[in-house]
Formats: C-alpha cells, sequence, structure tokens
C-alpha cells in the first residue's frame, strides 16, 4: 500500500510540473489570462507556484 501512495506521488508530481511547464510556454506567448487561470487551478489544488528569474518553482 505504501509503495503503490509512493507511485500515485511521484505520477502527481509530474502532472503538476508538465502543468507548470505549460503555463510558462503561455507566459512567453504573452497569453496571461490563461496562464493565470493554470496558476489558480493550481493553488486550488494545494500548489503553490512562485516565478523565479531561473524559473517556476513549485511546491505543494
Amino acid at each position: 500500500m505504501i509503495a503503490r501512495l509512493g507511485a500515485s506521488a511521484g505520477r502527481a508530481d509530474r502532472v503538476v510540473a508538465a502543468v507548470v511547464a505549460l503555463r510558462s510556454e503561455l507566459r512567453e506567448k504573452g497569453d496571461h489570462d490563461t496562464a493565470d487561470g493554470l496558476r489558480g487551478a493550481l493553488a486550488t489544488a494545494g500548489v503553490s507556484v512562485r516565478d523565479t528569474a531561473d524559473g517556476p518553482r513549485w511546491d505543494g
């Protein structure tokens, strides 16, 4: 059971990383409204995104 929960957490991390990367691409293209919507959806799911000079950082 614990191993299965760990695997699920790894998949969730990969999904969040993909959404954060998509958000970054949208910001680069100037689609700030959609990028902000993704940030809001991540926040609702308990994920905090911070934009830094080295790119976005997230935790949650």
